[in-house]
């Protein structure tokens, strides 16, 4: 009986050290991977992750990359997937983008809300002297409405210390943010104000991080960016795929 126990668990202790050592070297494996794909990047951090059996994820800032799972090939995209006929690369900033959005204060954003209803909400990066954001603007009222609720993220493309920067810091900083920017956006300059300019340059930083640099940009509730003006009628063609 003694001699029966001393093989069983002398079975068991070399089970246990073939386990720990693959596991070890699987690790091991999994290092040299990433450090592959990390000599893709120089010092940016990254993060990889297993995304189908036959890729792995690679996030660096917000963009996206695949990679095989060894790490030799690494595609910077699109990747069309051919049986969901899909875009992956696509999809997975628009999920990226939707998430972050979503995960931000609403008191971060300038607030245009639905009042029906709400059925969307959408962003909308815009720039009070941008003549397209102006007349974007002017159809607010319109997507109100239809059940669209309309954040705002101000984005002066002139840049820190520009006419329009000044403008939409003290916007920002007034008593009604979203009158002063519907004000402004009709050619009346809102009051300057001297408060520190906060909030323009963490909309600002949002724009960055997201990599949006144009307006009037709108990210759909499923974030998809949609470059440039569009009309009621046509936001709701859009918003139509995003439910």
């Amino acid at each position: 009986m003694k001699r029966t126990f001393f093989k069983v668990s002398t079975i068991a202790s070399i089970i246990i050290s073939i386990a720990v050592s693959f596991a070890l070297t699987q690790s091991s494996y999994a290092s040299d991977i990433e450090s592959k794909i990390q000599g893709a990047f120089g010092d940016k951090p990254i993060v990889v992750s297993d995304y189908v059996d036959q890729l792995k994820e690679v996030l660096v800032d917000s963009k996206i990359y695949f990679t095989t799972h060894d790490g030799r090939y690494l595609f910077a995209g699109p990747i069309f997937d051919t049986e969901r006929r899909t875009d992956i690369i696509e999809l997975r900033e628009d999920q990226l983008r939707q998430a972050y959005l979503s995960s931000l204060p609403q008191d971060v954003f300038v607030n245009y809300p639905s009042n029906v209803p709400s059925k969307h909400k959408i962003t909308v990066f815009t720039d009070i002297d941008c003549p397209y954001c102006r007349t974007l603007h002017g159809h607010v009222a319109n997507f109100n409405q239809r059940g669209i609720s309309v954040n705002y993220i101000m984005l002066p493309r002139t840049g820190v210390g520009s006419e329009s920067y000044k403008k939409t810091v003290a916007a920002l900083c007034s008593d009604d943010p979203a009158d002063s920017i519907t004000q402004a956006m009709l050619n009346q300059a809102p009051a300057p104000n001297s408060c520190e300019p906060t909030r323009v340059s963490q909309h600002m930083e949002i724009a960055s991080k997201l990599k949006i640099n144009s307006t009037p940009t709108i990210v759909l509730p499923n974030g998809h960016i949609q470059l440039g003006l569009v009309n009621p009628d046509q936001l709701m063609a859009l918003l139509g795929g995003t439910e």
